[in-house]
């Protein structure tokens, strides 16, 4: 059996579709090659879909350029088996550690916190344990629940494209995590790489606490974007016991943006002036489902905590 070279990472999904003529199938993607599921094992269906689309188009979208493909399979299936090449089913170990797990909004975006280097492959998925944490090393995000405590295994990237919010049944082995409701079933491949140890970055001793309001913050990010230098996009928050501001500044282009904001200071021992890549800033407030956004710092060089759940690292100011 061949496999596509072009997919990095060794992700498999299993999900019960309906085929044309009404019977539940199960399709398999596997390296990037799109399998159809009977009872005797898994046949290849020839796709011309890119691997690169899969996990990227919508679901429905999904399934419907795979329907005619699974009917003319089931034809040729019935006459002749021996013309597909067989692949071992590997999901047969037993599933263990079930928990029930609502898969929610916040959970999905996760998508946005995660890796795209695959030169860094633990980072390119969520990682579950006493928090579920997802990390690109530049902005951080975890979601404090302790459903998967017993889990430290690392979800692929491609399950938060296509699971859907509800509460499903979650278990898993040594190389596959299953999740399952009444309506499909979901079957990953693990990450085998170790996780970084994120807990370490997390800083604890944050003494200057700012709350901003989400709405303000955004719009003040928008203005700054007609600013800001286009590679490294940073703007700066200059933070006073008197005022606060945001600054940004395209030296190659003479141009320059500083416009006061309302914040509410709640403990600020000395300034600060810190900078921040404002597209990463702007993923994690967008991500905020709460109208105070709250920045707890420490130094220009340290990690910015925001309402205490997503961490970003400052960009040094030289400017």
């Amino acid at each position: 059996m061949k496999t596509n070279n072009k997919t990095i990472i060794n992700i498999l999904s299993k999900i019960k579709v309906m085929s044309a003529n009404e019977q539940f199938l199960n399709v398999v993607i596997n390296n990037g090659t799109v399998y159809l599921a009977h009872e005797q094992g898994y046949i290849e269906l020839k796709t011309e879909l890119s691997p690169d689309l899969y996990g990227r188009i919508p679901l429905k979208r999904f399934i419907d350029l795979l329907k005619n493909k699974i009917d003319i399979a089931q034809n040729d299936l019935k006459q002749d088996l021996d013309i597909y090449a067989p692949i071992k089913n590997e999901i047969d170990d037993t599933f263990k550690n079930t928990v029930s797990f609502d898969v929610d909004k916040e959970f999905l975006n996760l998508f946005d916190f995660i890796s795209k280097d695959y030169l860094r492959p633990a980072m390119t998925g969520v990682y579950l344990s006493d928090k579920i944490c997802a990390t690109n090393a530049h902005i951080l995000k975890t979601i404090k629940k302790d459903t998967f405590k017993d889990y430290n295994i690392i979800l692929p990237s491609i399950a938060l494209k296509l699971l859907s919010i509800g509460v499903y049944s979650v278990s898993h082995n040594s190389r596959y995590i299953e999740f399952k409701n009444e309506n499909s079933t979901f079957v990953f491949c693990l990450l085998t790489e170790k996780y970084p140890n994120f807990k370490a970055v997390i800083p604890q001793k944050n003494d200057k606490v700012v709350i901003f309001s989400k709405k303000q913050l955004l719009s003040e990010l928008k203005k700054c974007s007609v600013f800001y230098n286009k590679t490294t996009k940073i703007v700066i928050f200059d933070i006073k016991k008197e005022s606060v501001c945001i600054n940004a500044v395209d030296i190659d282009f003479n141009r320059t943006y500083k416009n006061e904001l309302s914040a509410k200071i709640e403990s600020l021992p000395e300034s600060i002036e810190i900078g921040f890549n404002a597209g990463l800033l702007e993923t994690i407030i967008k991500n905020i489902d709460m109208e105070s956004i709250v920045f707890s710092l420490q130094a220009p060089d340290r990690a910015a905590l925001i309402n205490e759940t997503s961490l970003i690292m400052p960009i040094l100011v030289r400017i």
